[in-house]
């Protein structure tokens, strides 16, 4: 709305003037930097700038923590009243019917379906835009409603960055999310269980002095999604490996108790910050031989270079992913045959899976036989009826032929 009231009043002259005034103070080098142009040695008398100056860094800030291309606020009557970066697009006018010279664009389509559809977010697909060099260029939109009439007074719109993606099901009807869904129910998956077994959660962790892993676990989510101390946005971890992160608290744990071990035997921590290769040996010998704990992640001891661990088959039940049995890790396989193994290897759990949701596997299609027997009902009578023919006709014209050789002969007698 202060956009709106400071744009109508701008120098009181025609929208070509407008353009060339507002492009010329804030076409920039750095223009998305720019708060307020600046006329002489102070700030532009206009209310115009006054607005610009308080909104500006509003719309900066959310463009690079979103990571648009840019962002555009139009009035009704299709004048770009603010752009980010005010590129020549600036103040020029979207209206079909008017003289804008980027009218006919993806932008210009933004703004007419939001006027037309003002409630909904609406989508402009990838296609090259002028203003942006002939970049392939997408855009959202939507209707702008003043507070107090909910009147419709402008459009909104955002300039996608190249790696936006539509979600499957606006480009492809038959895979919504719902038939995504349905599709994997009853699958089964096999992966690293990543915590103690059930029995195990509410034991106390000797590393992690007053928790459980049931509580640490749930302490170590909540600094992952709100950063620790709880608030600090630049520690804050978007995409966590959720599967590995207990590991990862017990990996510090080996360390810490690898260093207490020395410490107890007599090394100082500055041998143990710079071991020789004795002490590192010892270091590692004590990590492979002796380590053996409570973990978030399980039971942690060492056999050999590898820690098992328990993987757990998993399988989607009513769209989410339930636990349905545990594999041992830690098992003679070479002691065991195979029906001993295949029981002591599985434990069922939580009823094990459920397969209400199977369906028999479609058949595949018969193939097509492209055989051509017509032929064998053509030739093969044909053939059959010929035969004989041709072998009378041969053995009729040996006959001959011996008849003929046989008078010539008695002819020369003669």
């Amino acid at each position: 709305m202060e956009f709106s009231a400071a744009w109508d009043v701008y120098t009181n002259r025609t929208a070509m003037h407008r353009q060339i005034a507002l492009s010329g103070l804030y076409s920039t080098p750095a223009r998305e930097n720019l708060d307020v142009a600046i006329c002489g040695n102070q700030d532009c008398p206009e209310a115009y700038h006054a607005v610009h100056k308080k909104w500006h860094p509003v719309y900066r800030a959310l463009l690079r923590e979103k990571g648009y291309f840019d962002i555009y606020i139009f009035n009704l009557q299709g004048d770009l009243m603010y752009s980010v970066y005010k590129d020549t697009d600036f103040a020029t006018n979207f209206a079909l019917d008017g003289q804008g010279q980027w009218r006919n664009t993806g932008l210009g389509d933004a703004f007419r379906t939001s006027v037309e559809n003002p409630d909904n977010v609406s989508y402009t697909d990838w296609k090259p835009y002028g203003p942006a060099g002939g970049a392939l260029a997408a855009f959202m939109s939507t209707g702008i409603r003043e507070p107090i009439e909910n009147a419709v007074v402008g459009v909104y719109a955002i300039q996608l960055p190249t790696g936006y993606q539509r979600s499957i099901e606006e480009t492809e009807p038959d895979c919504s999310l719902d038939a995504i869904t349905n599709s994997w129910e009853g699958a089964i998956n096999i992966v690293g269980y990543g915590r103690p077994t059930e029995d195990k959660m509410v034991t106390p962790l000797p590393c992690f002095e007053g928790h459980s892993p049931q509580s640490f676990l749930g302490l170590l989510d909540q600094h992952l999604l709100g950063g620790y101390p709880l608030g600090d946005k630049d520690t804050i971890v978007d995409r966590p490996y959720g599967e590995i992160k207990a590991q990862a608290a017990d990996a510090v744990c080996v360390v810490a108790f690898t260093v207490k071990h020395l410490l107890e035997q007599g090394h100082t921590i500055e041998e143990i910050q710079r071991p020789d290769t004795t002490l590192y040996m010892k270091f590692v010998a004590h990590i492979k031989a002796n380590m053996d704990f409570q973990g978030a992640s399980g039971h942690v001891k060492f056999y050999g270079n590898d820690k098992p661990n328990y993987l757990v088959v998993q399988q989607v039940q009513r769209g989410s992913a339930a636990d349905v049995g545990l594999i041992n890790p830690i098992i003679d396989y070479a002691t065991q045959d195979k029906e001993e193994l295949a029981t002591t290897m599985l434990t069922w759990i939580n009823a094990g899976p459920d397969g209400s949701a199977w369906k028999k596997e479609k058949a595949d299609a018969a193939a097509t036989d492209d055989f051509p027997y017509w032929t064998i009902q053509v030739f093969v009578p044909t053939i059959l009826m010929c035969v004989p023919s041709i072998a009378g006709l041969i053995n009729g014209w040996r006959a001959g032929k011996q008849e003929t050789a046989n008078l010539a002969s008695t002819a020369a007698k003669k």
